[in-house]
This record gives structure tokens, sequence and C-alpha cells, in this order.
């Protein structure tokens, strides 16, 4: 059993440094943010046919003030503490 525990190890790190690396790359540019809007990030786990309800709920949100930007980026929810721990050591972390 110990000499699998390395390999396992190793797998869970790779898919969690994908899943980041897929969740960084779905966030929009500081161009797609509306000039004098703070930004703030929102992680969540909802997908499939529940996600336009909270992509409705932040644009609903985001047109009714001019103070702040959310942006929502749907994390998937196998390993969710370990991406955030991830998010957390590099300086890139949700709000």
């Amino acid at each position: 059993m110990r000499d699998r525990i390395g390999p396992i190890l190793l797998a869970t790190i790779a898919v969690s440094l994908f899943g980041l690396s897929w969740a960084v790359g779905m966030r929009s540019t500081e161009s797609d943010i509306p000039p004098d809007r703070e930004r703030v990030v929102f992680w969540h786990f909802w997908g499939g046919k529940y996600r336009h309800v909270v992509q409705d709920v932040v644009q609903r949100f985001n047109d009714s003030q001019t103070e702040f930007w959310v942006e929502e980026i749907a994390v998937p929810g196998q390993n969710l503490d370990m991406k955030f721990f991830m998010a957390l050591a590099g300086g890139d972390f949700p709000d």
C-alpha cells in the first residue's frame, strides 16, 4: 500500500493543477470589467442545469449597481479544498 501512495498523491496534485489552470483560464480579462468597478471573484460549484441560475443572479447584481463587478467561476466539485489551497499559495484566490 505504501508504494501506491506516491502515484496517487501525484495524480491528485496533477488533477488539481489542471482544474485550477482551467478555472483561471476561464477568468475574464481586466478589460472586460467596467471602469471604476472593483472586481470580486466568486468561485462556485454549481454547474450543469443550475449554472445558468448563478449566472443570472450575478448578471442581475452587476446590472443593479456600479461599485462592484462580480466574476463567477464554476469550479468542478472534486478537490475543492486542494484547489483553494493551491490558489491561496499562488496568491490568486477567490474573494
